[in-house]
């Protein structure tokens, strides 16, 4: 069973990309997973994904999910998805992921509500494990996006194209996005294009959206030797915008399949000293050998940290970097028809990064200060982390 063709024959069936007998219809999916994280230079506050230590993790890669979907009128829709994890630490709790009303005419479609986010190959079904051959999607790549979803309005134009078919989307929205106890991320009036050719044996997409951002931040504390710091809080509220562009393809030739995809965000004015500009990117090559598709990805991810003293009052603290080289080695098998067993082994080498801030025009008292950006994802490192690995396991179903 290739994955491709699978995938794209599901996510219509759980998107509803398709008519249904019905007048209503509902899809389940779950994932089950385990992983755990070895570290060349032991650091007890270090974390992969800020939830994956040294000891075995099951909450991080559990979830359940339900795709719902209505027919009301013959042009008239409704979809939804509700989906439980605990990747914030707290106990399992369903949540509306998406919900949106649909209207249809001809090869035009316009959704309003809870929309995903589709500025990535996988954004359709990002939660639906099943449909991808990783144990989780690439964090070079789909790390650096914290908006997920927003409230907002799209419009979709689909046209065929020899035996595929090319869809256009224009999109518009804002969203809250709590990046720490601490932090809230505000992306207002966002604007963004998504492009995709979809052909029976690859895929290519283009997109974009660039949305005005605020940043809003409550003093917090460091951990320092010898004691704890505390940092200033602050807002930053000038209309600066956020620029974020992708590319990516897949595809299923003769047993061979593929992924790929970049992206790079870069930002104006003060959100600069905040949000460093980024790019990450990986590719996936594997083979398949009747149940198993063994496999192989390469990502990396840099940034350009702000290096400085802040010129604004506020005193924000500078969001951690994504800076990380990786390979990882996978390998899935298909149960069936409706489950498969991942495994994957990756190994990521950190770019630690000391930036030089000083506070005094914000606070007073406040001192110049260093601070190592994280090593890519692995929170709380020590800035003499060299590799470090990542092992996950999960079985993924959808029934």
């Amino acid at each position: 069973m290739k994955i491709k063709s699978t995938a794209l024959g599901i996510s219509l069936a759980l998107l509803a990309n398709q008519a249904f007998a019905g007048e209503y219809e509902i899809n389940t999916f779950l994932t089950v997973g385990a992983a755990s994280v070895r570290a060349d230079a032991p650091d007890d506050d270090a974390l992969y994904l800020q939830r994956i230590g040294d000891s075995v993790s099951v909450e991080y890669d559990t979830r359940y999910g339900i795709n719902l979907r209505t027919e009301l009128t013959s042009d008239i829709s409704g979809a939804a998805q509700l989906l439980a994890h605990n990747r914030d630490g707290n106990q399992y709790d369903l949540d509306l992921e998406w919900g949106f009303v649909e209207y249809t005419m001809g090869n035009l479609r316009a959704r309003v509500g809870k929309l995903n986010l589709q500025t990535f190959l996988l954004s359709d079904y990002i939660e639906v494990g099943y449909l991808y051959p990783w144990v989780r999607p690439p964090e070079e790549v789909y790390g650096f996006n914290p908006m997920r979803n927003y409230p907002g309005f799209e419009i979709m134009h689909t046209a065929k194209v020899g035996k595929g078919k090319f869809t256009s989307m224009l999109f518009v929205g804002s969203n809250d996005v709590i990046l720490s106890p601490t932090t809230t991320f505000k992306a207002r009036n966002g604007i963004g294009a998504n492009f995709q050719l979809d052909m029976p044996n690859f895929t290519v997409r283009a997109g974009m959206i660039t949305p005005t951002v605020e940043y809003v931040q409550t003093p917090g504390y460091m951990p320092q030797s010898g004691g704890t710091v505390v940092l200033p809080g602050g807002t930053i509220k000038n209309n600066d915008r956020m620029y974020m562009t992708t590319l990516g393809f897949s595809f299923d030739v003769a047993n061979i399949v593929g992924y790929g995809e970049y992206i790079k965000t870069e930002t104006d004015g003060s959100l600069h000293e905040v949000f460093p500009d980024q790019e990450g990117s990986y590719i996936t090559l594997g083979y398949q050998l009747g149940k198993f598709l063994p496999f192989v990805t390469v990502g990396s991810a840099e940034a350009t940290p702000f290096t400085g003293t802040l010129t604004d009052s506020v005193g924000l603290v500078p969001n951690p970097a994504v800076a990380q080289d990786s390979v990882s080695l996978g390998i899935r098998y298909d149960v069936n028809d409706y489950s498969a067993l991942k495994f994957e082994y990756k190994t990521v080498d950190p770019d630690v990064a000391a930036v030089q801030v000083d506070w005094t025009t914000a606070t007073p008292a406040g001192p110049a200060m260093t601070i190592p950006f994280n090593a890519g994802f692995l929170m709380g490192a020590n800035p003499n982390m060299e590799d470090y690995q990542v092992v996950s396991l999960t079985y993924d179903m959808i029934f």
